[in-house]
């Protein structure tokens, strides 16, 4: 599988192509027949190249919804209204490794203002947990322009599709952005009144706060970033300790410290550390962890898992093809035909009607190999949640599948036995200059136990609920479950 390695297994959150040829130009006015072209090109990216639209629901099904979303699109739709429109359809499909993505022109316009402020959903309630000014750090949010929060978030639900049957707590994933998806999909405004109850206060207040002035969009050449940490250990004390591994893409250029060769010797000094102090416990995070490169994935587990094993049971795609290269991102027309001419090579038609990846030679694939001399032997609790995606849900799937570990937190948003996350391709829809992401090829994840439910992420044996209070005060409650027991 060497030939494939640029398959990544990471959290859908895209923020589109930094190439100048990708560049779009506005378009001066947007028709309902320039929304319904570019239905068209969607749909037919869609059914024709997507290896999982038929995971979760019949052939009848995903015709009847995909005309009903077709006849949504009128005359009195706008560009906002068409984006949430593709957003519902990929959300229908349960898929989270699909998005679409404002085209360049969408960042740079001049707007009124968006709403004011990054809200955090914790437990199904929106909170103000960092900022202070009017609304204290703590506070929950009734309503904002007289519409209650929870009706807020069932409208927001949409932006935050996961891989299968919706988890629990998904729309915690509204904390990557909610000021930018709030106004994205509600519309710009120059105020916003915000309903807000203070912590352990049963006044509700509701002030006029005036909105961000500009779109805002993160360049890296105009800011000063400071890298997230990729991964951490530390002793809690003489019988626990703690190992954070927050991503599996661990690149500079990605924004995250470290290097793939230095976790590598980060892991091997860990679980040297580990032997040698004779610790009982170890607190495995993967709370943050949505995703990235499955070899060093492997790494980890090398040092979890006491058997060998290819986290993939088996890799397909629906097509040898790559349809509508025209509509393909022009930087990325060379890595569709490199995809097309692995497609052709590796793979082969299967009783399914699929093209599954023939199996290759041991050395050209990714594997778990147990490190013997320091595989972990001792107590593993493994926290998880709905961030977890992706190959960090690949990851707690396989070691709840294989191994002791008791796992807590919440569901996961990826899947605990399939995903599509492989060799994914920006197309650009010809009016808006919208970007749909779609992957290539589709996972079955290598699990001895085959009666997980379909479509459901990685459950916790301890499922932490009621967490608000103590994160507000700056409890870590997974945490604290971990080490109760």
């Amino acid at each position: 599988m060497k030939r494939i390695l640029f398959i990544t297994l990471a959290i859908s959150v895209i923020l589109g192509s930094c190439s100048g040829i990708d560049n779009f130009e506005r378009p001066e006015q947007l028709t309902q027949a320039d929304f319904v072209k570019d239905w068209h090109v969607f749909e037919e990216a869609l059914t024709s190249f997507h290896p999982g639209l038929d995971a979760y629901h019949s052939s009848a099904e995903i015709d009847n919804f995909l005309a009903d979303q077709s006849g949504k699109i009128t005359t009195a739709m706008n560009y906002n209204e068409f984006y949430a429109l593709l957003w519902e359809t990929i959300d229908y499909f349960g898929d989270g490794h699909t998005a679409v993505i404002h085209p360049e022109w969408y960042y740079q316009q001049e707007s009124s203002g968006i709403f004011p402020l990054e809200l955090t959903v914790i437990d199904g309630e929106l909170y103000l947990l960092d900022e202070d000014g009017p609304i204290p750090a703590g506070s929950r949010i009734i309503a904002i322009d007289d519409l209650p929060a929870q009706k807020i978030l069932d409208y927001l639900d949409i932006y935050t599709a996961s891989d299968g049957k919706p988890a629990p707590n998904e729309t915690e994933l509204l904390n990557f952005g909610f000021s930018d998806i709030y106004t994205d999909h509600f519309g710009s405004k120059k105020e916003y009144k915000v309903s807000w109850k203070a912590p352990g206060e049963t006044d509700t207040r509701a002030p006029i706060l005036q909105a961000w002035l500009k779109k805002k969009k993160i360049i890296a050449e105009d800011y000063e970033v400071e890298p997230l940490t990729s991964y951490e250990y530390y002793n809690i004390d003489s019988r626990n300790a703690y190992l954070g591994i927050h991503t599996f893409e661990i690149a500079e250029d990605e924004g995250y410290t470290g290097s793939p060769e230095e976790y590598e010797i980060f892991l091997k000094e860990t679980f040297k550390e580990l032997k040698n102090a004779g610790t009982n416990n170890l607190i495995l995070d993967l709370r943050q962890n949505g995703g990235g490169d499955p070899i060093l994935m492997a790494q980890l587990l090398s040092y979890l898992v006491p058997e060998p094993l290819s986290p993939e049971a088996r890799m397909f795609s629906v097509t040898r093809e790559v349809p509508l290269k025209d509509k393909i991102l022009p930087s990325l027309k060379d890595k569709a035909m490199d995809v097309e001419t692995e497609l052709r090579e590796l793979t082969q038609k299967d009783s399914d009607g699929l093209y599954s990846y023939i199996t290759q030679a041991d050395d050209e694939q990714i594997r778990v190999i147990p490190d013997e001399d320091l595989l972990f032997t001792g107590g593993l609790k493994v926290l998880i949640s709905p961030v977890t995606f992706s190959a960090g849900s690949m990851c707690a799937a396989i070691i709840k599948d294989r191994t002791d570990a008791i796992i807590i937190g919440q569901e996961t948003c990826g899947s605990m036995k399939r995903l599509c996350a492989a060799a994914d391709f920006d197309y650009r829809l010809p009016n808006t200059g919208i970007q749909v992401s779609i992957p290539t090829v589709g996972i079955y994840v290598n699990l001895k136990n085959n009666d997980y439910e379909e479509g459901r992420g990685v459950i916790p044996d301890i499922i932490v609920e009621n967490r608000a209070e103590l994160i507000i005060r700056g409890a870590d409650p997974e945490m604290q479950t971990a080490l109760r027991i």
